[in-house]
């Protein structure tokens, strides 16, 4: 279904898709009266039929929220429209994923790296101190934001699988024993056991091995498997 023209939540004009994915869509927008361009995630009809993943929607916007850092991106808006699509309204980011860096060049400059992934853990230890785990770094949750004469930011997206330790009133954790949730080549074996009781290293792994995938334009590990 194409929403081209739409508006959302009574200010959000949709005026292009700009991606979609196994579980939704997201548009370029611009809000009716102040004119902030934003972008507008959808989840697919089949997705928001599906109440735990309906709730790891919202918690993407939760723990976006309850960061608050630079480094993360910024969610302005969360909603339903009448027929009953959820979505999340969001900073326009211009740039490229670091997964799409990683397809073009196979490998980065050392000092790009680091700087990347300094970036990435200063995000990170935010979140940690919140009580708050992303369980899915991958080059493509990573965005680098690049314009003229400014310097690179990098940006930490979708927080759809987090775990937030620290849960409120009302809020539901999302995570259970023998759940495995996350990007296999990225995972700590911990996580990849689906062992209840891994913690913010998994993060830390992952970055481990992202860093090395961008040093050596190859993952540490292969298999079948």
């Amino acid at each position: 279904m194409d929403r081209t023209g739409q508006i959302v939540g009574e200010k959000y004009r949709l005026s292009r898709l700009i991606g979609e994915g196994g579980m939704g869509e997201v548009y370029e927008a611009q809000h009716t009266i102040i004119g902030r361009r934003c972008a507008v995630k959808f989840l697919h009809p089949e997705m928001a039929r599906q109440a735990e993943v309906v709730t790891r929607f919202v918690r993407e916007a939760q723990a976006a929220s309850a960061i608050g850092h630079r480094g993360i991106i910024d969610i302005y808006d969360v909603g339903t429209t009448p027929d009953g699509a959820p979505y999340l309204v969001m900073e326009f980011l211009e740039g490229a994923s670091l997964g799409g860096r990683l397809e073009t060049s196979g490998r980065l400059p050392v000092h790009t790296a680091v700087e990347i992934v300094a970036q990435v853990l200063s995000a990170l230890r935010v979140a940690h101190q919140r009580g708050i785990v992303h369980r899915d770094l991958k080059p493509d949750n990573i965005y680098l934001v690049e314009s003229p004469g400014s310097p690179m930011v990098v940006k930490l997206l979708d927080f759809g699988i987090s775990k937030m330790t620290v849960v409120g009133d009302g809020q539901q954790r999302m995570t259970q024993t023998g759940a495995v949730l996350g990007t296999p080549v990225y995972m700590s074996p911990e996580q990849a056991a689906g062992r209840s009781d891994a913690d913010h290293r998994l993060d830390i792994y992952a970055m481990g091995v992202i860093l090395f995938e961008l040093l050596t334009g190859r993952l540490p590990y292969g298999g079948t498997n």
